[in-house]
C-alpha cells in the first residue's frame, strides 16, 4: 500500500525528520523491486529506509518515495546463511550465536539492518560485514536483479559500490561462517554490548559516529610530532575523531535541542527529544571548522544526509 505524507521521525534512530511524499512498506524481495520500479515509473527519487540508524532526515522530509525495508528473512543451513536486507543486525547476531556460528560477534550491540551494514561496510573491533559475506543480491540502476560477488562489491572502509554508485538497491546477501563454542561467542557478544552501553550515549536519539576515522597515513605532515598524544587515539592504524573533537573543547556543545555527547564526542545526540535536523547540521559545521582550524584536518561525514537540497557543510576555504 502506498501512503502519502508520512512523518519519518518515528522511523529514524535520531527521532528527527519531516514527511515523505510517498511511503511504501516492502516485506519481500519482490515488493522491494516493485516499489523501486514504481518510483522510477513515476520519475520520483526514492530512498530505501532500513533501521534508520546512520542517517539524518531533513526537517522538510523527503520529496519522493521512501521505501521502508521490512524484508527480514533469515535462513541458516549449516555454516551458510541468507539474510534479507531488512533483517536487524542484532537479530542476526543472536541467531548466529544460538547456532554456534562465529564471524559477527564484533557486531554485538550494533544497531541497524543487514542492508545498511553492507551499504556502508559496517565494522568494529577489527571485524567487518564484508569478511563473512559471499554474495549480494541487488537490484541494479537499470532495474535488473544481479547476484554480485564480494570482490565486485568494492568494499573499502565504510563504503561499497552500493554507496558510491546511485541507484543500487541491496535485496539480501549470502554469508559463510565458521563453527565456534556457543558459550564463548555469547560471552564476547555480551561484553561488546555492555562496552557500547557504557561508552555510547544510547539513552538519546543518535546516528552513531558522525565522522569517519582518519588513517594515520592521511594526517598532515608533522602533526604527530606537534601533538604526540594523538597516539592514544590510534587503533588499527586509524585515529578516532572523538579525540580531535574533544581536544577542540566541544564536548557538550549544544545548538537547539542537539548536543555533542560528553560520553562520546563523535556522537551528536538529540538531547531534548525535539531537536531539528538543522541543529545537528550546525553542530557538524562547528566541529568541522574547529578541527580544521586547530589541526588542518577536513573531517568526512560517515552519516548520510537524506532530503537536503543544500546541506550547510563547512567547506575548506583557507
Amino acid at each position: 500500500m502506498i501512503q502519502e505524507n508520512v512523518v519519518l521521525k518515528p522511523y529514524t534512530n535520531y527521532k528527527i525528520g519531516g514527511k515523505a511524499d510517498y511511503f511504501i512498506e516492502a516485506t519481500s524481495e519482490e515488493e522491494l523491486c516493485e516499489a523501486v520500479l514504481w518510483a522510477k515509473k513515476k520519475h520520483l527519487p526514492f530512498f530505501l529506509l532500513g533501521g534508520g540508524t546512520n542517517i539524518i532526515v531533513s526537517d522538510k522530509g523527503f520529496q519522493g518515495v521512501v521505501i521502508h525495508n521490512r524484508f527480514t528473512d533469515i535462513h541458516v543451513t549449516g555454516v551458510h546463511a541468507f539474510f534479507g536486507s531488512g533483517a536487524p543486525v542484532q537479530g542476526v547476531v543472536d541467531i548466529l550465536i544460538d547456532r554456534g556460528l562465529t564471524g559477527m560477534e564484533w557486531a554485538g550491540g550494533l544497531p541497524g539492518s543487514i542492508g545498511g551494514a553492507i551499504h556502508g561496510n559496517a565494522g568494529a573491533f577489527g571485524g567487518y560485514i564484508s569478511q563473512c559475506l559471499v554474495e549480494v543480491r541487488a537490484l541494479s540502476p537499470s532495474g535488473h536483479v544481479y547476484t554480485i560477488s564480494k570482490q565486485e562489491c568494492g568494499f573499502q572502509y565504510r563504503t561499497s559500490i552500493f554507496k558510491e554508485e546511485d541507484g543500487w538497491v541491496i535485496l539480501g546477501a549470502f554469508f559463510e561462517f565458521q563453527t565456534g563454542d556457543k558459550s564463548v561467542l555469547q560471552k564476547k557478544v555480551d561484553e561488546l554490548r555492555e562496552w557500547r552501553r557504557v561508552r555510547h550515549p544510547l539513552e538519546y536519539g543518535n546516528c552513531g559516529s558522525v565522522f569517519k576515522r582518519i588513517a594515520v597515513d592521511d594526517l598532515p605532515v608533522h602533526l604527530m610530532s606537534q601533538h604526540p598524544d594523538i597516539t592514544s587515539a590510534i587503533r588499527d592504524n586509524q585515529v578516532a575523531i572523538a579525540y580531535f573533537i574533544d581536544q577542540c573543547g566541544l564536548k557538550e556543545r549544544s545548538i537547539g535541542g542537539a548536543k555533542i555527547s560528553e560520553k562520546h564526542p563523535n556522537f551528536f545526540v538529540n538531547a531534548t527529544g525535539d531537536a531539528q535536523a538543522q541543529d545537528i547540521l550546525m553542530l557538524i559545521n562547528v566541529a568541522k571548522h574547529s578541527v580544521m582550524k586547530r589541526y588542518g584536518i577536513c573531517l568526512e561525514e560517515e552519516v548520510e544526509m537524506i532530503g537536503f537540497e543544500n546541506p550547510l557543510y563547512y567547506q575548506r576555504d583557507f
